[in-house]
């Protein structure tokens, strides 16, 4: 899996070194959650505020549609709460991923000014780190600890998905200021089996970013 990563990583460097592209650095906020099914006990999870940074490169196929990748790095995560009669246990876990998106980008005008746009495709996720804090309250009994979100009895590193949105670009001082949303769904069961609560886990999430575009 690494090997495969590493070569589709260079492949896509090696096509932004040929190709004219455009860079936009990436700012934004947004809620992520997982979803869920099956497990040991009912389950409720809620969603996080979480931001994310970084940048995309726009390569041009024709004069409305472009090829996008980028990296990003993305804070995702949610709280997770279950209880059987006197028993509850909450776990809120804040991993933090580098994304890099695969995606096809259209654009069409409205008018003179503003330009509307839709993208959509495929993103994988690596998970660089965070943590899992777990409490469970038994009986009146508390015990909290806290671990490494992406270990053996959390969360898996790789997270492989699916992404689309759209957005509009707004003329601003002299800049092409694009403002966007996005909805992200997880593919990848990135819970382990050790995870009591639940059967599946699958990361999802709803942004919105700003971005201001460089061309080379």
């Amino acid at each position: 899996m690494k090997r495969i990563l590493f070569v589709c990583i260079l492949g896509l460097v090696s096509f932004m070194t040929i190709s004219s592209q455009t860079i936009k650095p990436r700012f934004g906020f947004g809620l992520s959650t997982f979803a869920t099914s099956g497990g040991s006990i009912d389950t409720d999870v809620s969603s996080r505020f979480k931001i994310h940074l970084g940048a995309t490169y726009e390569h041009e196929m024709n004069e409305s549609l472009m090829f996008q990748t980028g990296l990003l790095f993305e804070g995702k995560g949610a709280r997770e709460y279950g209880a059987v009669g006197s028993f509850s246990q909450e776990v809120i876990y804040n991993p933090v991923y580098m994304i890099i998106p695969v995606a096809a980008k259209y654009y069409f005008s409205a008018n003179s000014d503003l330009q509307f746009f839709g993208n959509g495709g495929f993103y994988a996720g690596i998970g660089l780190g965070g943590k899992a804090k777990l409490t469970e309250n038994d009986a009146g009994n508390i015990e909290k600890e806290s671990a490494k979100v992406f270990s053996t009895d959390a969360l898996k590193r790789m997270d492989f998905g699916v992404e689309f949105g759209g957005g509009v670009i707004v003329p601003f001082s002299g800049m092409d200021v694009e403002f966007g949303m996005l909805l992200s769904f997880g593919l990848t069961n990135i819970g382990r089996s050790s995870n009591l609560n639940v059967n599946t886990l699958k990361n999802q999430a709803y942004k919105l970013y700003v971005a201001v575009p460089f061309s080379l």
